[in-house]
């Protein structure tokens, strides 16, 4: 996607760009959560199924998130605290899509009694803490 300078524009027409773009995420969105709940109906699994709920969950997100600044765009509004409701609304869809993918990959690894692998994936675990933690203290702001 390409960036457009907004310096020059009038409040209205930023407003109107940036509804566009939402426009356009809550499209994109919709159709890959529709992939995703299509792929899950066929239900090819139990290793599927938690390999795909991240992605739907980290889907719903993004939508939600798209959704949220659509709604709340207005001209002359200070947007801070908007933003930092949109970043919580993304992290808390993100962490989940983090966790449970390093859940399903530290199965995999136990299953195995890969040792290696297991040590390989505690920086992981490390960085997910880091940012749940950041994003508590964020949200109690």
């Amino acid at each position: 996607m390409r960036r457009v300078n907004l310096s020059g524009l009038k409040p209205e027409q930023k407003i109107a760009i940036f509804k566009v773009k939402y426009i356009q995420n809550i499209i994109t969105s919709i159709i890959v959560l529709g992939i995703l709940l299509f792929a899950l109906k066929a239900n090819l699994g139990s290793m599927f199924l938690i390999f795909i709920v991240p992605f739907i969950i980290a889907d719903i997100a993004y939508l939600c998130l798209s959704i949220y600044n659509l709604l709340t765009l207005k001209p002359g509004k200070n947007y801070s605290k908007q933003i930092n409701y949109s970043h919580n609304i993304y992290m808390i869809g993100f962490l989940s899509f983090w966790f449970m993918i390093l859940i399903f990959c530290t199965y995999l690894i136990i299953k195995d009694k890969s040792v290696i692998m297991l040590i390989f994936s505690i920086p992981f675990w490390i960085v997910g803490i880091k940012l749940l933690i950041k994003l508590i203290n964020n949200m109690r702001k």
